[in-house]
């Protein structure tokens, strides 16, 4: 055998070994809980796991307490189009192109319209994401008013323990609400190390608590 076929056959012996190990990799990956933190915002995955986010992150159900308050119901068509930007546009292409999953519509108590796409129906979980921001708020505004926060200048770390040391431990309530704590944080979810996507990571594989990964921002 002469020393180029020797050195051809070792390059592919060494090639399909590197293919098996890589094909192993992708399936042992594809099982374990990094996937969804891999996937969670991936174009063919993001639908079903906005739905299932309950299966992805470490959870805790909180039970509500007392009765609940119900919309009223009062059926309305939408129109077909609206005008943006000087233009007639359809909203039904508007729903396909923003991957809308849900839409309903309020007005003065009462649903007007309700309608779910791409696999939702009316009992389907959805992620509010910045939404809870809001909710968030409402609860420090109620919790102020009951006297369980003396003031919204008081420092996370006085309410939150386990970030006591850590960069947000100083930072007043009232600038986390209004998002400048000051605390270096990338958002950058297209890389895939930065720090929005190892919070991600962190809580799906590790299971680690999210408070204990912005610990150590």
């Amino acid at each position: 055998m002469t020393l180029a076929r020797w050195v051809l056959r070792i390059t592919l012996w060494g090639l399909g070994g590197l293919l098996v190990l890589g094909l192993a990799g992708v399936l042992w990956l594809r099982q374990s809980p990094y996937w969804a933190g891999f996937t969670l915002f991936a174009a063919a995955h993001r639908v079903e796991n906005f739905r299932a986010m309950d299966r992805i992150f470490p959870t805790r159900p909180i039970p509500r307490e007392g009765s609940v308050w119900a919309f009223d119901v009062d059926p309305r068509p939408l129109p077909a189009t609206y005008r943006y930007d000087g233009a007639e546009r359809a909203l039904a292409a508007f729903l396909d192109r923003t991957v809308t999953t849900g839409l309903i519509v309020v007005h003065r108590g009462a649903i007007t319209h309700e309608t779910y796409h791409l696999g939702a129906d009316e009992t389907s979980p959805f992620t509010s994401w910045s939404m809870a921001k809001s909710v968030v708020s409402a609860l420090i505004g109620i919790a102020v008013e009951e006297g369980r926060i003396a003031s919204t200048r008081d420092p996370i770390g006085t309410y939150v323990p386990a970030l006591v040391d850590s960069a947000y431990g100083e930072v007043p309530i009232e600038d986390a609400l209004t998002m400048s704590s000051g605390v270096a944080f990338d958002e950058g979810y297209d890389h895939p190390f930065s720090d929005i996507n190892m919070v991600f990571i962190r809580a799906m594989a590790l299971r680690e608590p999210v408070e204990q990964t912005l610990a150590r921002l």
